[in-house]
């Protein structure tokens, strides 16, 4: 601590080159010391999609692999290689809805139950926009 101490305060230079004291610690208080390991905290980049969670086909293709969605961690996000801050939770609210409403309207009508009002009728994406509240 001493030799923090006197790094920090600039009478003597820092034995690893730390410029950036934050923080100085008294011989009176109390702290805790723990390891830190590296850990993924959010993957930039994933399975290309398209505004109906639908899953698209290669880097550069916009064909939609049928019945098959995507929302969360698995896309990598909207935002691709710059993540905007706390956007990842609302991302994955907003995009796991749309791709439930997707992958519903996709069945056939005759395989909708009643367990999702409002779908019933429905072929393909078309009418999507309408069911706001419904689910």
């Amino acid at each position: 601590l001493q030799q923090y101490r006197t790094a920090a305060e600039g009478s003597q230079p820092d034995a690893f080159g730390k410029t950036l004291f934050p923080c100085v610690f008294r011989d009176e208080e109390t702290f805790y010391v723990m390891q830190i390991t590296p850990s993924i905290h959010y993957c930039m980049g994933g399975v290309r999609f398209n505004e109906h969670s639908q899953v698209l086909q290669g880097t550069h293709s916009d064909t939609v692999i049928p019945g098959l969605f995507a929302a969360g961690e698995v896309t990598g996000g909207l935002h691709g290689m710059n993540r905007l801050a706390g956007n990842s939770l609302l991302e994955c609210v907003v995009f796991g809805r749309r791709a439930g409403i997707a992958a519903a309207a996709s069945r056939p009508s005759s395989e909708r139950g009643s367990f999702l009002p409002g779908l019933t009728g429905l072929t393909g994406l078309t009418g999507l926009a309408g069911l706001a509240g419904t689910v």
